[in-house]
């Protein structure tokens, strides 16, 4: 504890020895830094906000925090006007409480979000509208979005699996898909069981139904299982 209290306090104020939480940064890390200085705010159970106090650090300490859990974590926090980190995204948040709910304690879990169990009834066919870059070409919008969601299901249930998790989110993270003006709508008719696994896809990762269909394109390609 001695050791520890030399590398954590100087001059009797709290500093952040980076080289040493760079070493042994981990999940673990991350959900007992969570449950005792975290902070999630929710409406529904759907998530607000996400708020990591380190407002007892100077700036450059947080900083440094914000830039380790993006290199290590892909994880965009931002600093607000308290010296707080925090994140805003719903599939950031949902991504952060994926990786650290094995290590979350039970009188803990209101600091969590409780996922639906998928529907069990039968899901009727949908037309909807999805949208992706126009990089994205579609000759046959339907079968061919028909064909490229079918391993989605098989993603869904990979996605319980934190490693797998973190990748699939690494990978959207790094082709910056956002909703903007250079995306095309396609208006296509999907079978009851894709529409199925895309609101399971949705409400495990906030995430809408384009990003699946990336998801999948980059797994057809042999970038994610």
């Amino acid at each position: 504890m001695n050791d520890l209290k030399d590398l954590w306090y100087q001059d009797y104020k709290k500093v952040v020895p980076i080289q040493f939480v760079k070493r042994y940064i981990s999940p673990f890390c991350l959900a007992t830094w969570y449950q005792d200085d975290g902070h999630l705010k929710k409406r529904k159970n759907t998530p607000q906000k996400l708020i990591l106090s380190t407002d007892c650090f100077s700036r450059r300490d947080v900083e440094q925090l914000q830039k380790l859990l993006k290199e290590t974590y892909s994880l965009n926090f931002h600093q607000d006007g308290q010296n707080r980190l925090l994140l805003y995204d719903q599939p950031s948040i949902y991504y952060f409480l994926t990786i650290i709910r094995p290590y979350l304690t039970s009188c803990m879990r209101r600091k969590d979000i409780f996922l639906k169990a998928v529907e069990t009834n039968k899901t009727k066919s949908l037309r909807t509208t999805i949208y992706l870059p126009e990089t994205f070409i579609l000759t046959k919008p339907t079968s061919e979005l028909r064909d490229l969601l079918h391993s989605l299901k098989e993603i869904n249930r990979s996605l319980s699996n934190s490693s797998f998790y973190q990748k699939a989110y690494t990978l959207l993270q790094n082709a910056k898909y956002e909703s903007s003006s250079d995306q095309k709508s396609y208006q296509v008719t999907l079978t009851g069981c894709i529409v199925k696994e895309l609101k399971a896809f949705k409400r495990k990762t906030g995430r809408q139904y384009g990003e699946a269909v990336h998801l999948c394109k980059l797994n057809k390609n042999g970038r994610l299982i």
